[in-house]
């Protein structure tokens, strides 16, 4: 009995395994074959430019940067130079347009002797670099049609003008930095000077030597001598201001307008005459004449 039912289990055991044996082995699932999508390339942006690195300075021995050393600009040196223009003499100035110079120096005026510059007549003074529109006060009696003016360094004592002497004129190798230039000069007023006479003292004459009288008649603002009486007294007049000779107070000095449109001298108040009899210079004829005609001190004074 035992062995039928090994047998048995023996059978089925074989019987299983054939079965197994020939059963078919199952494919494997089919995986559809995958399509590779297309593949656009990668906008590359443009490189940006980027500029060189700046080096960076050396520590110093202290642990700092130096500061990298740029290059001075040089100024071009200022060559000397003086410009200016024709003009009229207004008031005893003239105007020079431009000045330059590279040290403080002078701008100086000369009158004109032979084409050539002459006697210093003005001058004003300059700083280092350029300046414009320099007004000079000049000597307008000493000034000639034809002026100059001239650069002059101040070498010697600072703000001093001198020369001749250490305030040398400028030059630019071997010529003189100078511009001539022609002037207009108002009419010359007529000059009053000092005569002396033994018993009489000191009293007003013209540029001549001619002496002066005063008419007691006379005011400030109007002459009193008209007519007839001209041709023994003919006034001393004038184109210009009246200049004072030495000797002479210039605040005394004075003009009135006479009838006929003439300018007529006046010092201190008195308008001045000469006298018709007096030839010579030093001649006082007129000293005393009516007891209306009288000589003028330098004071101002009726002489007795």
């Amino acid at each position: 009995m035992k062995s039928f039912i090994v047998l048995s289990v023996l059978g089925m055991g074989i019987v299983l395994l054939s079965a197994c044996a020939a059963a078919p082995t199952p494919a494997p699932p089919t995986v559809p074959a995958t399509v590779a999508p297309t593949v656009l390339p990668t906008p590359v942006p443009p490189t940006p430019t980027v500029p060189p690195p700046t080096p960076t300075p050396a520590p110093t021995a202290g642990g700092a940067s130096e500061a990298t050393a740029m290059p001075t600009p040089t100024t071009p040196p200022l060559v000397p130079l003086v410009t200016v223009g024709d003009q009229t003499v207004e008031e005893g100035m003239v105007t020079v347009t431009e000045a330059r110079l590279d040290r403080p120096g002078w701008v100086v005026i000369h009158a004109e002797a032979e084409g050539q510059p002459g006697e210093v007549i003005g001058y004003a003074p300059i700083p280092a670099g350029t300046a414009t529109a320099i007004r000079v006060a000049i000597d307008a009696a000493k000034a000639t049609p034809g002026l100059f003016a001239m650069l002059h360094y101040d070498e010697g004592a600072t703000g001093t003008y001198e020369f001749p002497g250490p305030d040398v004129p400028v030059r630019v190798g071997e010529t003189i930095v100078m511009a001539r230039f022609t002037v207009t000069l108002p009419p010359r007023g007529t000059s009053v000077h000092v005569g002396q006479k033994e018993g009489l003292g000191a009293f007003l004459v013209d540029a001549e030597g001619k002496a002066l009288y005063l008419f007691v008649k006379d005011t400030p603002t109007r002459s009193a001598c008209t007519g007839r009486c001209l041709r023994f007294w003919p006034p001393l007049l004038t184109e210009g201001p009246p200049r004072a000779g030495e000797g002479v107070d210039a605040s005394k000095l004075g003009t009135l307008t006479r009838d006929d449109g003439t300018i007529q001298v006046t010092y201190n108040g008195y308008p001045l005459y000469y006298y018709a009899d007096d030839v010579q210079p030093g001649d006082t004829k007129g000293h005393g004449v009516g007891r209306e005609w009288y000589l003028l001190s330098p004071a101002g004074e009726m002489l007795p």
